[in-house]
């Protein structure tokens, strides 16, 4: 091999592939720590319930007050949300489906919005009508709830 060649092998850039979707939904979660997880639309996009989109990461996490991290929106609860109301998929630590619903109404969520979701957790056996209603229950009069 000549220095010619060398140069060349040395300046050539390691192309990498590309970060799947998962991997970006978990450096977000472990950049807020164990406890953290997915809400609302995120916890769609994990579900496979929305598409994805990595530009608008939202991570929610028990504090007494916000956390600042450039590059996501950061949720913070006072209290911790019931054992059943988070689920492990994929490695990830997300709200479940009922939860998530209630979380997207509370972010504002539009009616439309709300009827896809529905019907495509319906539409994938994914959403327990009575675990819907005993989550409702259980944040009824919550803030933001």
């Amino acid at each position: 091999m000549g220095i010619s060649d060398a140069c060349t092998a040395v300046s050539t850039p390691t192309v990498r592939a590309p970060l799947n979707d998962d991997a970006y939904f978990k450096a977000a979660l472990l950049a807020l720590g164990a406890s953290a997880w997915l809400p609302e639309t995120t916890a769609s996009m994990a579900w496979g319930l929305a598409p994805v989109s990595v530009a608008s990461i939202a991570v929610s996490v028990v504090a007494s007050s916000t956390p600042k991290h450039p590059g996501l929106r950061v949720r913070r609860v006072s209290q911790p949300p019931d054992p059943s109301e988070i689920k492990t998929r994929r490695g990830l630590r997300v709200s479940s489906i009922p939860r998530l619903l209630i979380e997207v109404a509370a972010a504002g969520g539009t009616q439309e919005q709300l009827d896809a979701l529905i019907e495509a957790a319906v539409r994938r056996d994914q959403l327990n009508i009575p675990d819907l209603a005993a989550t409702i229950e259980r944040n009824a009069g919550r803030p933001g709830y």
